[in-house]
């Protein structure tokens, strides 16, 4: 792994690890389950809000 966190796996496949056991695309009215200890639905929305939004302004807490 290197200093920014890429593993140099650069095929296109996701290659299952410790962490998470698959990779997907999905719609954000099609969230599959979360682990929300890591990651909430709202920050996933947060997300896609910001994806769309070439203006978007970083939030802070």
């Amino acid at each position: 792994m290197t200093e920014t966190g890429h593993t140099g796996n650069l095929s296109g496949r996701f290659p299952a690890n410790h962490e998470t056991s698959e990779s997907a695309f999905f719609s954000l009215d099609n969230l599959p389950p979360l682990f929300t200890e890591k990651n909430t639905e709202e920050q996933i929305r947060m997300c896609f809000l910001a994806a769309a939004d070439e203006k978007w302004q970083v939030m802070f807490d």
